[in-house]
């Protein structure tokens, strides 16, 4: 019974990283403009848009070694390895961290960003932020982000309660 908390942590970090491929609304990044209509974009995990482009390596990495550690976590604790779902719930948390250190060095990102701290005069942040410009452009870390947190901090957690006794 002590292992049940980490492998619905690591089923729920799986699930946060496949569902993306499903429901883009799930993504781990996404831009929202309100101006002459609404249009969404969304990144998934693995650094792809939903038209396929692919924004760099860092996030391929980051969201592969977080699907990686789900997998192994949900193994570990199966099996009774404290010490292993510990250091796989830790590389679920280094592949969350992974991704936002992809979104900060992004170039693309940081050269909008850049233009519009140029044109407001103001300091924005890739990770959330809003401008208005030909109507209302607003970003953020995305839903299946904040889920994929819940499922790695249920698996530490979990992790803690591997192998002990009722």
């Amino acid at each position: 019974m002590s292992k049940i908390l980490a492998i619905i942590g690591g089923i729920i970090g799986i699930l946060a990283a496949i569902l993306t491929f499903i429901e883009p609304s799930l993504g781990w990044w996404e831009v929202t403009y309100v101006g002459w209509g609404t249009n969404a974009g969304y990144l998934n995990p693995y650094g792809y848009n939903v038209v396929g482009d692919f924004a760099g390596e860092l996030f391929l990495i980051g969201g592969l070694l977080f699907v990686a550690s789900s997998v192994l976590v949900i193994l570990a604790a199966a099996k009774g390895s404290k010490a292993g779902s510990l250091l796989c719930s830790f590389l679920m948390i280094l592949g969350l961290a992974l991704f936002c250190y992809a979104l900060y060095v992004e170039e693309h990102f940081e050269s909008i960003l850049a233009g519009l701290e140029w044109l407001f005069g103001a300091d924005y942040n890739v990770f959330f932020g809003t401008v208005d410009f030909l109507g209302t452009w607003t970003w953020r870390l995305g839903n299946g982000f904040f889920i994929a947190c819940a499922g790695a901090v249920i698996a530490l957690v979990g992790s803690f309660l591997v192998g002990r006794k009722k």
